[in-house]
């Protein structure tokens, strides 16, 4: 490999067209080489895109040897068999949120990884936000004393009468705590630099759908802070999240979707308040970072660990809720250990 990252997409999702693949195109390590479908998409896609190579199955484009890392946007319950296969073929995998659906999925990938030699990172591109780096230095910094609670919000209005839509789907890993309400619980877990000691949920899921349409829990950490969040496809557009400590508090007016909107901070004490923007590309952050980790042969151990925890509590409170397919268990149980 030289100083360039040769990416490959598995998949021709949205979320590859409109940002991942112009973001590797504005990077300066990589560009994408490659792309596969098994719907017979990929030419289309390719040429639309301006990619040189198209691929009608995923395992042609893992077979390619100038390939260096892949990009995985699959729905969720195809997240680890692509990851372990790509890792197989020696690929490093960038595979979108949620990496995969409980604990035991990320420890096989996790394996995969290490016994491959190639690092495995998941897609949450909120994290690389120059808005999340400058709330921890304004937490670490005492700015508002002792944080007692964060409280966050995710939702959007889907519209149901598009057609089928795999996030309602719960073969493929769908429904709201999956597709939103995971960047919450890794926002919490990021900034408290721990998993919950224990959780509570509840789920609202309609008689006509498979999965749950809203999404509400509580998390307590070892610390004495509480979290609380709500996700879902039920309302308008909601993002936004409120730390309130012993001495003021932190608004994120839009902590999740900052590539959209400005990455604005609202810091109030007794004395004072201040409105800061801070304005960063994250998708291109995300993809730049990850293409310099595997030039440098340097792992984002603190991005691994971070995953770790946020895909237990998220399976922990899909126990917690008893949505389908996880076995009700105490919410008090044990956290991950860090």
């Amino acid at each position: 490999m030289s100083t360039r990252v040769n990416w490959g997409v598995l998949g021709t999702a949205r979320i590859a067209e409109q940002q991942i693949v112009p973001a590797v195109s504005r990077s300066t390590n990589g560009r994408v080489l490659g792309l596969s479908s098994a719907s017979g998409r990929a030419g289309t896609f390719a040429q639309n895109l301006g990619i040189p190579r198209a691929y009608n199955s995923h395992a042609a484009l893992l077979a390619d040897p100038e390939i260096d890392a892949v990009y995985i946007p699959l729905p969720n319950a195809l997240h680890s068999p692509w990851t372990i296969r790509a890792a197989a073929a020696g690929k490093h995998v960038l595979c979108e949120k949620p990496i995969a659906l409980n604990p035991d999925e990320l420890t096989e990938m996790e394996a995969a990884g290490v016994s491959a030699g190639v690092q495995i990172s998941e897609a949450f591109m909120y994290r690389y936000h120059p808005q999340i780096d400058r709330v921890r230095g304004m937490l670490a910094d005492g700015r508002i004393g002792e944080v007692r609670t964060i409280e966050a919000r995710f939702h959007f209005l889907m519209d149901t009468s598009a057609g089928t839509d795999i996030r309602l789907d719960a073969n493929l890993g769908g429904g709201a705590l999956r597709d939103l309400g995971c960047y919450p619980i890794d926002l919490m877990n990021l900034l408290l630099d721990a998993p919950p000691a224990e959780v509570a949920a509840v789920a609202v899921q309609p008689d006509s759908a498979g999965v749950e349409f809203t999404f509400a829990a509580a998390l307590r950490y070892d610390t004495g802070v509480v979290g609380t969040f709500s996700c879902g496809f039920e309302s308008p557009t909601m993002d936004h999240c409120m730390i309130v400590g012993t001495r003021g508090s932190i608004e994120l007016q839009h902590p999740f979707r900052a590539d959209a909107n400005s990455g604005v901070i609202v810091v109030r004490t007794s004395s004072h308040s201040e409105r800061i923007e801070v304005n960063g590309d994250a998708y291109l952050s995300e993809v730049e970072g990850f293409a310099r980790r595997i030039l440098a042969n340097a792992p984002d151990q603190g991005g691994v660990r971070l995953s770790r925890w946020t895909v237990a509590t998220t399976y922990r409170l899909a126990q917690a809720a008893r949505l389908p397919g996880t076995s009700r268990q105490p919410s008090s149980t044990t956290a991950p250990r860090r």
